[in-house]
């Protein structure tokens, strides 16, 4: 399942590079990422987002984040990929303007793909072995989810806004 843990590291950072930027620019445009799975071409999510998560951030205006983490377990996902974003992409880190790099969807994809490859988190995922959201590209299917498998091979190939899809 070395695909979907990527897939849900990758998809999550996705979503705190949203999270990071909407507080510097005003109604950024939102990211989804499209997928192949197999030989199908699908956009998904493979991270769901709770509102409950037991944590919050606040980014201000000068870019200075203030997180008030409330958990037990800072390996387990996903507070060890948000605890490694913040200290790679946060304030007087390598990139001094996350807006320019978020409004650049290439360049962010890269970005995103080699913060996840050599991040090498440990702890577990708990969490489903399931795609929410999903959308087949080529035949327009909707499904509200999917079940993924061991077999399955699953790799981001490209990030859209999510209005296009």
């Amino acid at each position: 399942m070395e695909d979907l843990k990527f897939a849900k590291y990758f998809d999550y950072s996705l979503h705190l590079s949203h999270e990071l930027v909407k507080e510097k620019i005003d109604n950024p445009k939102e990211y989804q990422v499209v997928w192949k799975i197999n030989s199908n071409f699908v956009t998904a999510s493979a991270f769901r987002y709770r509102k409950d998560m037991p944590f919050e951030t606040v980014v201000d205006k000068e870019w200075q984040v203030d997180e008030q983490p409330i958990y037990t377990d800072r390996n387990s996902f996903p507070l060890n990929v948000r605890e490694k974003f913040f200290k790679h992409f946060g304030i007087d880190k390598m990139f001094n303007s996350f807006g320019s790099l978020y409004s650049n969807d290439g360049e962010l994809f890269k970005q995103l793909s080699t913060f996840v490859k050599s991040s090498k988190f440990v702890g577990i995922i708990n969490d489903d072995k399931l795609l929410y959201n999903v959308k087949f590209m080529n035949n327009n299917i909707e499904l509200p989810f999917i079940s993924v498998s061991a077999k399955d091979e699953i790799r981001p190939v490209s990030l859209i806004e999510s209005s296009q899809n």
